[in-house]
């Protein structure tokens, strides 16, 4: 569902196809494109249905099985006790999709990820500086390791800017040594998904990645903006930091205990090593096994940590609906100039 572009004029690629003969899933905004098999519809026939942000709710169960039906004018997908009308679009034109996926034996290099650099790429991503907000352009350089380069823009940057690379040092490319531009969204959705293998062709064609039930494509930006590699760059290899900074184990303190020591028994008389303690002094309190304040002080961590998180989400939905406001006018500026040079064409 989010794998669509509501704005869409030519296609209705604002809609999810439900493909009934193949048990297929399919949508594309026209940059990405994913494709997912295994399903088993009541139908035959290939309906499309408007994307619902509805689907990643969290309170949707996900322990539960799906029912899906369909009426004359509706997809119905019923999940616990949530039941779901969708509306199928009979108007709209769905691109062929399946002609943009290539044949994964026509790939020239392969990027095998593993799963630590995977999980390590996914939060270096949105790290690294970025030269166009709108494209988040990074450079996926395959040439003997498997390297990901950014750099700030231009007017932002000091003349002595250095490129930021992020090697990873625990996957393998194999084939032939490819340099490409791409959104850095695209890859982190890619790896985000489960991907660990990508397969390229050339480096201004899509990318693609697959697994038995998945594929997913997506486009590539201008290779003649990729970021060659330079001797001052700023590096970052991804086993030296993993082994820089370890993901703490929580610490467990034990309490040692003597055959000499007095504890408290149930029966609620003092035992040490077998005799009864008679000095009067035999009993001792135990020691609490949480340390209290402690507790409360990561409560508060915990609680400004969740604050933060949502200033940033407020922020972030912001800037958004910003970009789209941006997009729309854009669009109607586009429009308006071409029937301006129409109007002219015709002298009127």
């Amino acid at each position: 569902m989010t794998t669509t572009d509501p704005d869409s004029i030519r296609y209705a690629i604002g809609c999810v196809q439900f493909r009934g003969r193949s048990g297929t899933l399919a949508a594309t905004d026209g940059r990405q494109m994913l494709l997912v098999r295994g399903f088993s519809f009541p139908w035959q026939d290939t309906l499309l249905v408007p994307a619902a942000k509805v689907f990643g709710h969290r309170e949707l169960p996900q322990d539960q099985p799906v029912r899906v039906g369909r009426t004359d004018d509706a997809v119905v997908i019923a999940v616990g006790a949530w039941t779901f009308w969708l509306r199928i679009n009979k108007e709209g034109n769905f691109p062929d999709v399946d002609r943009q996926i290539p044949k994964a034996t026509d790939a020239v290099t392969r990027c095998r990820f593993t799963a630590a650099d995977a999980e390590f790429l996914v939060k270096m991503l949105p790290k690294l500086p970025s030269e166009d907000a709108f494209n988040s352009p990074v450079t996926l350089d395959l040439n003997g390791a498997v390297v990901v380069r950014a750099k700030p823009p231009v007017q932002d940057a000091p003349a002595d800017a250095k490129p930021t690379e992020v090697v990873l040092s625990q996957s393998v490319p194999s084939g032939q040594a490819m340099r490409i531009n791409t959104n850095r969204r695209y890859l982190a959705r890619a790896l985000s998904l489960g991907f660990r293998e990508v397969l390229l062709y050339a480096p201004e064609r899509p990318v693609m990645c697959r697994d038995k039930r998945r594929t997913y494509l997506w486009a590539v930006l201008g290779p003649e903006a990729a970021i060659a590699p330079t001797g001052d760059a700023v590096r970052i290899v991804s086993a030296e930091v993993a082994a820089a900074d370890p993901i703490p184990k929580p610490k467990t303190t034990r309490r040692k205990t003597t055959l000499s020591e007095t504890v408290d028994n149930p029966n609620g008389h003092a035992a040490g090593n077998g005799s009864a303690k008679s000095n009067g002094r035999g009993r001792r309190k135990r020691k609490q096994p949480a340390d209290q304040h402690q507790v409360g002080s990561l409560i508060e961590q915990a609680e400004a940590l969740r604050g933060s998180l949502r200033d940033t989400l407020l922020k972030t939905n912001e800037l958004l609906k910003g970009l789209k406001q941006q997009r729309q006018q854009s669009r109607m500026l586009e429009t308006t100039l071409a029937n301006l040079r129409q109007l002219k064409t015709l002298n009127v």
